[in-house]
C-alpha cells in the first residue's frame, strides 16, 4: 500500500478576496498540486496563480486552524 498524505492550502485563488482553504490527499506534493490545479480549473478559478501546499501528519492526532477569519 502506498503512503498517502494530507496537504492543505490557504492561499490559492478564490471567488472573493477573502480566505480560502482546501484539503488534498495525495502521495506526493507534485500529485497534490496536480489535483488541486484540476479542482481549481473545474471551479473556474485561476490555477496558474501560485499557491503553497503544506503536508500534515496523519499517523497521530493533529489539529490546525486553516482559516480563523482574522484579516
Amino acid at each position: 500500500m502506498t503512503d498517502m498524505y494530507l496537504w492543505t492550502c490557504t492561499d490559492h485563488d478564490s471567488v472573493y478576496p477573502v480566505g480560502c482553504a482546501s484539503l488534498v490527499i495525495a502521495e506526493t506534493e507534485e500529485r497534490a498540486e496536480e489535483l488541486l490545479n484540476a479542482a481549481l480549473q473545474a471551479a473556474n478559478l485561476d490555477a496558474r496563480k501560485a499557491f503553497t501546499l503544506k503536508r500534515h501528519p496523519v499517523n497521530r492526532e493533529y489539529v490546525e486552524i486553516l482559516n480563523d477569519g482574522d484579516y
